[in-house]
């Protein structure tokens, strides 16, 4: 059974890395109570961003 701290959002973060991965993915947080993955944040692709709101394709 989920702890009732993590349902309510207050998870026990913990680092982690992966040994196969190299750089900044290579670290991510898991919850010590319910083992829920945090992954680091990725900033949006640039050029998406600015073929959509110009509508090029």
């Amino acid at each position: 059974m989920r702890s009732l701290r993590c349902i309510l959002g207050l998870h026990a973060w913990k680092k982690e890395a992966v040994r196969d991965k190299g750089g900044p993915y290579a670290v991510y947080q898991r919850c010590s109570r319910c083992g829920k993955d945090q992954t680091p944040y990725e900033p949006p692709d640039q050029n998406a961003i600015l073929r959509g709101s110009l509508g090029g394709s």
